[in-house]
């Protein structure tokens, strides 16, 4: 039977997934024709329903035919659904990430929302980091050396200026301090190496 729109969707709604269903489901999705076509059906639709549908192709998809889903939700206005997929395409594909380095410098900017501020600021510093844009060291210092900026936001400036600066040193750095921000970066900068 064809797999659906109708059925993923379902499938999302459903309350709770029992351990193990959510990875079957995903390998029924890479043995499915259509998979892409009905993922990307549900990623043009608004809501979460779409980053959950981001998030699958990123899992289920070859990067080839999951990267466009992302790239487009990754322009999300729900600052969620944004960074989720921002996340899962830093994953599968860092070198597509630069299509999206306007947006990526935007997100260091202020929407008035301290929520939406924090979660854009540090999806967007992760994708300067991905994409290498040493342009963007004098912004990082600034969120960095800002007190009203929130602790999470200073600390990830901090790590991620230094992997821009010194890629060596934040690896070093990495070694020797388990600061989540500090370990993203390096997890960040050794798929950088990779692509």
């Amino acid at each position: 039977m064809a797999l659906t729109a109708d059925e993923v969707v379902r499938f999302y709604r459903r309350a709770s997934v029992r351990e193990g269903e959510l990875e079957a489901f995903v390998e029924r999705l890479r043995a499915e024709p259509e998979a892409a076509a009905v993922l990307d059906e549900i990623a043009k639709k608004p809501g979460a329903t779409r980053g959950w549908a981001a998030h699958v192709a990123s899992l289920a998809l070859p990067a080839g035919s999951a990267v466009p889903i992302l790239l487009r939700v990754a322009r999300s206005r729900d600052v969620d659904v944004r960074d989720g997929a921002i996340q899962d395409l830093l994953r599968v594909d860092p070198v597509a990430a630069r299509r999206l380095a306007p947006l990526f410098h935007r997100m260091l900017g202020d929407s008035g929302d301290w929520h939406a501020n924090m979660v854009s600021r540090l999806s967007g510093m992760w994708g300067l980091l991905a994409i290498g844009a040493r342009d963007a060291e004098d912004r990082m210092r600034a969120l960095r050396d800002d007190v009203s900026q929130p602790e999470n936001v200073r600390e990830a400036a901090d790590a991620v200026l230094l992997a821009l600066e010194d890629p060596d040193a934040a690896l070093r750095r990495a070694d020797d301090e388990a600061s989540v921000f500090v370990q993203r970066a390096a997890e960040i900068l050794r798929r950088r190496t990779d692509a």
